[in-house]
């Protein structure tokens, strides 16, 4: 339509000058006018034909416009087809590859497991216990801060420690000893260490006492046994010890502080405490001590014992005040039997001066191998005849000296029972650590023989991994152990 509408125009223009030419001859000027008029028919049907030509070439190139857009859709159309198709070609050998690599992945790593399957069942059957659950539950037991729950853990962790059948319990430990009438103030603890500095006998300023036979080491860091505890206790000191009741008591400490999360303990040392010979003890030498016998080159027996002290063993956080007068002590986790510590010969402090005269690497407890050396306790040692006696008297320099009314400790040094005995009835000795077992019987109802509890048990243990198990299973071996532990006659051997 819009192609027609110049012709259109036109026709409308050649009938307005033809009705004007009539108009104009009315005038008189009616041929001049339509010699006007013919002229500007012409030029219009001129200017007419050059639209219509001008539309013609606008249509031509319309449809020229469509023709070459028809083209480029249709080559589009294939571009797109040929671009799809090789896509789809490419995708799909990608996803060929990529499912024979993971084919070849799956069959190799269900190979390895077929392997290793095989080496785990060909292996015999180990007979030797997991430990992963006790483990883990001493690890939470550590790092509580639930006493109950600690508790309760321990019984747990006992239990799967029971079961296994390495732990063959016999009896609990009792301590007997004899005393002479007329001998009071000494005491026992449940460790079976005995406190002999607050005895009393009368008129007798001399006991004579037998505990056992030549003690191994008299340094209290590096004794491991009872009766070299009981001589510690006698000549050094702790910050807390043990009262004729079996309470704690304040020693070297006149008290403590305590954190509100249990895990800082700060100790007030005792003003004006001294060492045998004389010099100040203060809580730097407890810091010394302490790291000292946690130290791997000490190689203390108890060194294990500093575990539960932050940065055991080579950072302990056990530090004295700059003026003496405190020990602050930081714990991992709250620990239920801190005085208990305080309190065991492990941890007495030794004086630096004396343990570096003589100590080696070799043998860091060098110092204590002779009599003379420096002490802390209520007793001294003066002489030791190796192998045959010690003599231990009082310090005069003992915080609490004038309470001490024994001051002469002459030690037998035995391990014949029967030996030790007849000392004993002959009147030789005064205390005896040490009964023949054929005489209990005899002596059940004699005043001055004593049977105490102590805390301990004697017991068999197991080498889980030993040779004697091969074959088993772990529940095998464990059924095996308890077995064995059936077989024993505890009540004969406390009877007997």
């Amino acid at each position: 339509m819009k192609k027609w509408l110049p012709v259109c125009l036109a026709i409308v223009a050649v009938v307005a000058i033809i009705f004007a030419a009539v108009f104009a001859s009315k005038n008189g000027d009616l041929n001049k006018q339509i010699a006007d008029l013919n002229a500007k028919v012409e030029s219009i049907t001129s200017e007419l034909n050059q639209a219509k030509k001008t539309a013609e070439d606008a249509q031509a190139a319309l449809k020229a416009a469509e023709e070459n857009a028809a083209a480029a859709l249709e080559e589009a159309k294939q571009a797109a087809e040929e671009a799809a198709a090789k896509a789809a070609e490419e995708a799909k050998k990608a996803a060929e590859e990529a499912a024979a690599k993971a084919a070849e992945e799956a069959r190799k790593a269900a190979e390895e497991a077929a392997k290793k399957a095989a080496e785990e069942a060909a292996k015999p059957a180990t007979s030797a216990p997991d430990w992963t659950e006790y483990d883990s539950l001493i690890a939470t037991i550590k790092s509580t801060t639930d006493m109950a729950e600690r508790v309760k853990l321990m019984h747990q962790a006992e239990d799967i420690l029971m079961d296994t059948g390495a732990i063959v319990p016999l009896y609990y430990y009792n301590d007997v000893y004899m005393a002479k009438e007329g001998l009071t103030g000494y005491y026992s603890n449940p460790y079976a260490t005995k406190f002999f500095m607050y005895a009393d006998f009368g008129e007798n300023k001399t006991l004579r006492l037998q505990l056992a036979s030549e003690p191994d080491k008299l340094d209290p860091a590096l004794n491991s046994s009872v009766d070299g505890a009981c001589l510690a206790a006698n000549s050094f000191g702790g910050l807390y010890t043990y009262d004729a009741n079996g309470d704690y008591a304040p020693n070297f400490a006149t008290g403590y502080k305590v954190s509100e999360d249990g895990l800082t303990y700060t100790f007030d040392i005792r003003e004006g405490l001294k060492w045998s010979d004389g010099t100040p003890l203060t809580a730097k030498d407890f810091e010394y001590s302490w790291k000292r016998a946690a130290a791997p080159e000490t190689a203390a027996d108890y060194s294990y014992m500093f575990d539960g002290i932050a940065g055991y063993p080579d950072d302990l956080q056990a530090v004295a005040s700059e003026d003496g007068k405190t020990f602050t002590v930081t714990l991992k986790a709250p620990c239920a039997y801190m005085l208990d510590l305080a309190a065991f010969p492990t941890f007495y402090p030794v004086q630096q001066a004396c343990v570096e005269a003589k100590a080696t690497a070799d043998n860091p407890g060098a110092w204590a191998l002779e009599a003379g050396f420096v002490s802390s306790g209520a007793y001294t040692l003066e002489s030791w005849d190796h192998n045959v006696s010690m003599v231990y008297v009082k310090n005069p320099n003992f915080w609490d000296a004038e309470n001490v009314k024994i001051e002469r400790l002459e030690f037998m040094l035995s391990d014949d029972d029967t030996a030790i005995f007849a000392a004993y009835q002959n009147g030789d000795l005064d205390f005896t650590d040490s009964v023949p077992t054929d005489q209990i019987a005899s002596l059940l109802n004699n005043p001055e023989f004593h049977i105490v509890d102590e805390l301990g048990t004697y017991y068999v243990i197991f080498n889980v991994k030993s040779p004697m198990f091969d074959g088993m299973t772990a529940e095998q071996a464990a059924n095996y152990r308890k077995g064995l532990s059936l077989l024993i006659d505890r009540q004969y051997i406390i009877d007997t």
